[in-house]
């Protein structure tokens, strides 16, 4: 039992005395407890929760905040956040005018305002979900209660699903393109295969078996072509086990100029390199001689007829990158009609040649495997630029 006393010093009959009262105070001593207890409570969620708090007056001037926001916002940007602060005053710049037009809606509304912000943390890109609510005292705004969430692990599992998602859609469409170009590219030569094959067992003559010997050999050679070009899509599309190193692009192009080097001369194609920009890209050695073993093949094979062809090949530095590019005078391509289309699986966009659809799209996917990106303009009549930008070092 709790008691409170109240006395006052008197005289009695001559002598000293106190006088007083004493009142049960139990009943309010432990609704004061429980008072204290729940503000204790209270105290350790508002400081230990895993959410951001922040109160502030009408006039932005901080009022209180829980330690986990003081600390995370000490981390991100070096301020100290202290009550009597402005925090308009210690916003980053960038972060400044949407924070300041929230700020400005609840005050205009007074209603809360939710929202979703990402930001870069050490480097870092970090995600909140936070409300900003009006505090309110008799209906009128005296303040403002921030309350944010860190969202991040939960942005970076929908990213990855979209991702996913995303793959799964271009495996499927790949299967399906895939399965296009088996038929339509192998059906004819099997064919034609098949019909020599029933012209040899009725030949009679040994000129009529040379002949059909001959077509059959010329035929089988397309069929390896194109089994050959379908495995290169199946390895594109594998895990690589080699690792990075540094590729000497002039090392790199003697070994690519030597596999053209009779289609060159034959198409008196005037060829000219310059890599003393860059010389060396940190990189998977054989994708990057895939790319640009594609892209010139590509040259070659769709020059204009009207002028001798002229191809030039130079590298570029960018911040942390290497921009390669590819130039020629060729037939070109019209980006109107195939702008969408350009390395997508089996499409063709010259009707006076014999590819199959394959290179653009095998090269866009090894670029991509190496994290870097692979842009074409092209003109009809013009001829064609690709740029091929990788990161300085792949790992």
């Amino acid at each position: 039992m709790w008691m409170e006393m109240f006395g006052s010093v008197t005289t009695y009959n001559g002598a000293p005395a106190i006088i007083g009262t004493m009142v049960n105070i139990t009943e309010q001593k432990e609704m004061y407890d429980d008072l204290a207890r729940s503000e204790a409570n209270l105290k350790s969620i508002f400081n230990n929760t895993q959410a951001s708090f922040l109160l502030v007056d009408q006039n932005i001037n901080i009022l209180a905040c829980n330690e986990y926001f003081r600390i995370e916002y000490a981390y991100q940007t070096g301020i100290d956040l202290r009550i009597g602060l402005n925090m308009l005053d210690l916003l980053l710049p960038e972060r400044l005018e949407p924070i300041k037009k929230i700020f400005e809606s609840v005050k205009a509304n007074g209603i809360a305002v939710d929202y979703e912000t990402t930001y870069t943390n050490r480097q870092l890109p970090k995600h909140v979900s936070a409300t900003i609510s009006p505090v309110l005292n008799n209906g009128a705004i005296i303040g403002f209660c921030y309350v944010g969430f860190d969202i991040t692990n939960r942005k970076n599992l929908e990213i990855e699903k979209q991702k996913m998602v995303a793959d799964l859609f271009n495996r499927n469409r790949d299967l399906q393109e895939f399965a296009q170009i088996v038929s339509h590219n192998l059906r004819a030569p099997l064919a034609t295969l098949l019909g020599l094959n029933n012209m040899l067992k009725d030949s009679e003559s040994e000129e009529e078996k040379d002949f059909v010997l001959e077509n059959i050999a010329i035929t089988s050679e397309k069929i390896d072509v194109v089994v050959r070009e379908l495995n290169n899509i199946l390895d594109v599309k594998q895990d690589s086990l080699e690792t990075s190193t540094a590729v000497d692009l002039n090392e790199l192009w003697k070994e690519i100029h030597h596999k053209f080097e009779d289609l060159i001369a034959k198409s008196h194609a005037e060829i000219t390199i310059d890599f003393t920009t860059i010389s060396n890209v940190f990189t998977l050695r054989s994708y990057l001689f895939n790319i640009l073993y594609s892209l010139v093949s590509n040259s070659l094979k769709y020059k204009d007829k009207e002028r001798p062809l002229k191809i030039r090949i130079w590298t570029e530095q960018l911040p942390g990158k290497t921009l390669l590019i590819i130039q020629d005078n060729g037939t070109g391509i019209d980006m109107n009609r195939h702008k969408d289309q350009l390395f997508l699986l089996n499409k063709r966009f010259h009707n006076t040649s014999d590819g199959k659809g394959m290179g653009l799209y095998i090269a866009k996917a090894q670029v991509d495997i190496l994290q870097g990106t692979i842009e074409m303009d092209s003109e009809p009549g013009a001829g064609t630029t690709v740029r091929v930008i990788l990161p300085s070092e792949y790992h």
